[in-house]
């Protein structure tokens, strides 16, 4: 009998990103949306606010499973949602206030294990292949033209790459905009593949820290 993927919402916050994603998927079971904008910090306004929004209206209307003491996870249209973000500030600003709005309005699918983050890299750092770095991976690796090629989601992961580094002069470090300047392949193996990507379990206590 074959054996069929869990379905996955990718949820993105703009047109760009969400192209990008559309891109590689694969549709058999991987759908996109995009939330256009930042929503609400759901902390600080009304809750009619908040689900009069237009994104958040459509974010609901994907979902299906309804909202606050009326959300119930058996009724959401897909096995697990994937939360994906650039990984500057106001990537993961973006993704913050979405938490918060699953935090007070679908904390049930947080508490069913059905949400999850990928975050977009900020460096990759590509060097020649020697003895010491061939094969070597750190995270999600990938080769590159014969260089490896490493991914840093900070500027202290970034360093702590090239202090591993035999002869760190010779890295090649290019900065990443984000989730629409990747190209496609890893695009698809940094935020799509379920099999390579850094996915990150959502807990009440992870959102309420």
């Amino acid at each position: 009998m074959q054996m069929t993927e869990p379905t996955e919402l990718l949820i993105v916050e703009g047109r760009s990103a969400e192209q990008a994603l559309k891109s590689v998927v694969a549709r058999r079971f991987q759908s996109v949306l995009a939330m256009q904008g930042k929503v609400p910090n759901a902390e600080r306004v009304t809750a009619d606010r908040l689900t009069n929004n237009p994104a958040c209206q459509r974010l609901f209307e994907h979902l299906g499973c309804g909202t606050g003491v009326h959300c119930h996870p058996d009724d959401l249209r897909f096995d697990r949602l994937i939360l994906v973000s650039d990984g500057d500030i106001d990537g993961l600003h973006a993704q913050a206030l979405l938490l918060s709005v699953f935090w007070h309005y679908l904390t049930p699918l947080v508490a069913s294990g059905r949400v999850m983050t990928v975050t977009c890299p900020m460096y990759a750092i590509r060097t020649p292949p020697t003895e010491d770095n061939t094969g070597a991976t750190d995270g999600n690796a990938g080769v590159d033209d014969a260089w490896v090629t490493r991914y840093a989601w900070s500027e202290h992961e970034q360093r702590r790459h090239l202090a591993s580094m035999a002869d760190p002069a010779n890295a090649r470090i290019s900065y990443i905009k984000g989730i629409a300047s990747l190209p496609p392949d890893e695009c698809h193996t940094l935020l799509v593949n379920p099999a390579t990507r850094l996915t990150r379990p959502l807990t009440l206590t992870a959102v309420s820290d």
